[in-house]
């Protein structure tokens, strides 16, 4: 059986360096891990739900003088009240 020492430094580790980047290095090693781990974790199927029914919403009546949808709108913007 091999020590916990000798594993790390075949996965990279290097002893020299600070504590601060070894700590760093080992919680890189343990979030790899985790994502590996859920990428290989099967799903689990969600139950099956009745089939949604689509119905149209209801139309709001336009007020009286709206434009009809596509038509070209005019704005006519009074010049003689600009600032500045």
């Amino acid at each position: 059986m091999r020590h916990i020492g000798d594993l790390l430094r075949e996965l990279g580790l290097n002893p020299e360096a600070p504590l601060e980047s070894q700590k760093a290095f080992v919680r890189h090693l343990i979030h790899q891990a985790n994502l590996s781990e859920n990428k290989l974790a099967p799903l689990k199927p969600e139950p099956p739900t009745a089939p949604l029914q689509a119905t149209p919403a209801p139309q709001a009546k336009a007020p009286a003088g709206t434009p009809k949808s596509g038509e070209q709108l005019s704005f006519n913007f009074d010049d003689s009240k600009k600032t500045g």
